[in-house]
């Protein structure tokens, strides 16, 4: 049976024989007839049909018995060159048992949907995803990525209102809405987050940071509580993400948490939330006696602008200190404090106040401590573009090279003074 649109094939077919071929003889000896140009594009058409269908059966095979080899990734790019011709064969490739064989199949679809911008490809690929009982579901999904056509967005948001979808399905669909799209989404997702695959609420939670769904705070605020740790980071980051001051009074709550990872969460999570009224609170954490802590809470103090938090000695320093008055560790470990405030808020008056502790931990110290007090202060002398006194600093530790000094932030600037390279960079000499 002969198509209009093979006829019209064939016809084109025949035109290009007589064209390319006028002198050709036929049967008889004289030229082609009209019938014999038929059957030589008949034949022609045939074999290129059938050199197509095997170049795709080739790469096809070359995605299932090399799926993580460069070989797959040639076979991919070989069939997207093919075009149109091999999407059949590509669709019919979901349904293959091996992950990694619909893995590099959908690769291959996503960029010729890419390249050809096909409405007739995208309906295909969706009539794939809207099969419950298809393998290849969630592979097709992940073709349309970054489509925000209103068909597709329907039939995401479907996918998490389907009852018994898996989490390989939700997660893609969450990471769609997501990308593709508004704040309203926030009522298909939130429901997300009560499912029992924490894969799932995690990437709920993302999708909430993302839509700025900020509607979905009362039940972001209880996945703070998530029995899994990476849930309730996630919501963590969704708080930070929104900097809504709602949330202050939860995240104080657990600032005070004795375990001391959940508490460091939300002290960095209140300097990026921006709300001033939670300074007080965070600078009373600056007297903790976790290193850790007091370096969270002074970069939240900066990142919330406020620049008077002065690292105050610990009970046990204090303690320290007056037990041996001329000990030269309280006065160091103030001294690092005021400097990490300082570098965190760009406050030039904690620089001089940790210059001056430094300075009292020299006085009080040992040979042995010399050498690490000197470069620290040396530091802070650079911070505060007093290049001058803090080469003569660098001196005073009676060092011959220098090299670490490009490692360090702290002299960043100062090396690129040339005088002070051909001073301290062996290589600039």
């Amino acid at each position: 049976m002969v198509t209009k649109r093979s006829s019209g094939a064939l016809f084109g077919a025949c035109l290009l024989l007589a064209t390319a071929f006028p002198a050709e003889a036929g049967q008889e000896g004289g030229p082609l007839t009209i019938e014999e140009m038929a059957d030589t594009a008949r034949t022609r058409l045939k074999e290129r049909e059938t050199e197509l269908k095997a170049r795709i059966a080739f790469e096809l095979g070359n995605l299932k018995s090399h799926p993580e080899t460069a070989q797959a990734q040639k076979s991919v790019k070989a069939l997207v060159a093919l075009g149109v011709e091999a999407v059949p064969a590509l669709l019919d490739a979901l349904k293959n048992p091996g992950d990694h064989v619909r893995r590099n199949t959908a690769l291959a679809l996503k960029a010729l949907l890419g390249a050809a911008e096909s409405p007739a490809l995208r309906t295909q690929v969706r009539a794939v995803v809207t099969q419950k009982d298809h393998p290849g579901r969630a592979e097709a999904l992940s073709v349309l990525e970054g489509t925000s056509d209103p068909e597709t967005l329907a039939l995401v948001r479907g996918i998490l209102t389907e009852e018994g979808a898996a989490a390989a399905l939700r997660v893609p669909a969450l990471q769609h809405l997501a990308r593709a799209g508004s704040s309203a989404d926030g009522v298909s997702v939130l429901p997300q987050l009560k499912y029992d695959n924490p894969q799932v609420r995690r990437a709920a939670l993302t999708a909430l940071a993302t839509l700025k769904a900020t509607d979905g705070l009362p039940e972001v605020l209880k996945a703070l509580d998530d029995i899994e740790a990476t849930v309730a980071q996630e919501a963590f980051k969704t708080l930070g993400a929104w900097k809504d001051a709602r949330a202050t009074q939860k995240l104080l709550e657990i600032m005070e948490n004795p375990n001391e990872e959940r508490a460091l969460q939300a002290i960095r999570t209140l300097g990026e939330l921006g709300d001033a009224a939670a300074i007080p609170r965070i600078k009373e954490r600056l007297r903790s006696t976790s290193v850790a802590v007091v370096d969270e809470s002074a970069y939240a103090l900066a990142s919330l602008k406020d620049l008077s938090g002065e690292g105050p000695l610990t009970a046990s320093e204090r303690a320290a200190l007056k037990k041996n008055p001329r000990s030269p560790e309280p006065h160091e470990t103030l001294g690092k404090k005021y400097k990490k405030l300082a570098d965190c808020s760009g406050n030039q008056g904690l620089y001089k106040k940790a210059i001056l502790e430094y300075k009292s931990a020299l006085d009080q110290s040992g040979q042995r401590q010399v050498f690490t007090l000197l470069v620290d202060l040396a530091a802070c002398y650079a911070r505060l573009q007093d290049f001058k006194t803090a080469a003569a600093t660098l001196r005073r530790t009676q060092l011959e090279e220098f090299f670490f000094l490009k490692e360090r932030e702290d002299f960043a600037e100062m090396m690129k003074d040339a005088k002070y390279k051909r001073m301290f960079d062996p290589q600039a000499k």
